[in-house]
């Protein structure tokens, strides 16, 4: 019959191996010296809660007792954190940096057996500054076939930088008049302009962007639209139905905002509370779900959901923008860095 084993001695010694190294001890004090067995358990019956339980990573000679963590509460590591295996999370992980936040655009978008989709990284290099485009007016190629800007400040080389970055961005810029826009929109020849993309099936729309230096003379928009393609926020009275918009436009305030439209007589804005700072990476994507509501997420944070539905089975066409307000500041510091685009939907939807 089985019993309860005590204290052996007055030092909490529970056991000790063949040579009489401790192998096991309670006490309020952890050990160091000699003594201890390579692996021995030190238990803290006076501590606070989390750090009872020490292990001895040290040597016979000369122990060193090592904390074993039990806490059930927050954590904070200051050092890099290597695994080797797989690692599973039944918990939301929280991404502080920009690199880990965005640094893979995969997701379940990847994922052929349910969704199709397109992305765009802008690293290639174009001759000279642009190539114009005969078959779409006033029109240039940007840095991915799938992709052409247009706008009123297109027309000029400024409105477009043709060479890439190195860390393979592209600027999006305008410098030549006060309030002149440039925007991309998908080319005719390309992938995104071949797929119908549609209020119905459920489109996401993923963009990774970096301010500019100065934004305080800056608008910025980036958006899915039905009808007219040209964005809202820069040509007033077109799209008036069905669009969805992230956008900046710091000469009102500092915030991103949000702007739905489902009819032709209803919108919604809405600022998102997230103050926009100059040369900063973020990670924007529009999400639309099957019952045609509307979610923003930035930097992997879900910060807007629409009220009302979008129109069923609307084709939607996706747009990124910048205007000037001030052609007085400088080329460099205008804009934004364009670094990769994501768009896909639900080939199952109906």
């Amino acid at each position: 019959m089985a019993r309860v084993q005590s204290i052996q001695s007055g030092d909490g010694i529970l056991a000790t191996d063949s040579v009489g190294n401790i192998v096991y001890q309670i006490g309020t004090t952890v050990p160091t010296g000699a003594g201890y067995m390579v692996g021995a358990i030190f238990i803290d019956n006076n501590a606070a809660a989390g750090a009872q339980i020490w292990i001895n990573e040290g040597t016979t000679a000369s122990a060193a007792f090592q904390e074993v963590i039990t806490e059930a509460t927050a954590e904070t590591k200051t050092g890099n954190i290597t695994t080797t295996g797989t690692v599973t999370m039944t918990n939301t992980l929280t991404a502080t940096s920009a690199a880990s936040t965005f640094g893979d655009l995969i997701e379940t978008d990847f994922n052929p057996l349910n969704r199709i989709w397109v992305r765009s990284d802008f690293t290639k290099t174009l001759n000279k500054f642009s190539i114009l485009s005969a078959s779409e007016p006033n029109s240039m190629y940007s840095f991915e076939a799938d992709w052409i800007v247009s706008g009123s400040g297109a027309g000029n080389v400024l409105g477009f930088t043709g060479s890439a970055r190195s860390d393979g961005a592209v600027f999006l810029n305008n410098s030549s008049a006060s309030s002149a826009f440039v925007f991309m929109k998908p080319a005719k020849a390309g992938r995104l302009q071949k797929i119908h993309w549609s209020t119905s099936k459920a489109p996401r729309f993923r963009a990774v962007i970096k301010t500019g230096t100065s934004i305080v003379t800056n608008k910025f928009v980036m958006g899915l639209y039905s009808g007219s393609i040209k964005p809202a926020r820069f040509v007033a009275g077109t799209n008036t139905a069905n669009r969805v918009e992230v956008y900046l436009d710091v000469v009102a305030d500092s915030n991103f905002h949000v702007n739905t439209v489902n009819s032709t007589v209803t919108s919604s804005s809405n600022s998102i509370s997230l103050v926009v700072a100059a040369s900063t990476v973020y990670d924007i994507e529009i999400r639309v779900s099957t019952a045609r509501i509307v979610t923003i997420l930035v930097n992997g944070d879900l910060l807007f959901t629409s009220g009302a539905a979008l129109k069923a089975a609307t084709r939607l066409v996706p747009i990124i923008g910048v205007q000037t307000e001030d052609d007085d500041s400088a080329v460099s510091a205008q804009g934004v860095f364009l670094y990769h685009t994501l768009l896909s939907q639900d080939i199952t939807a109906t």
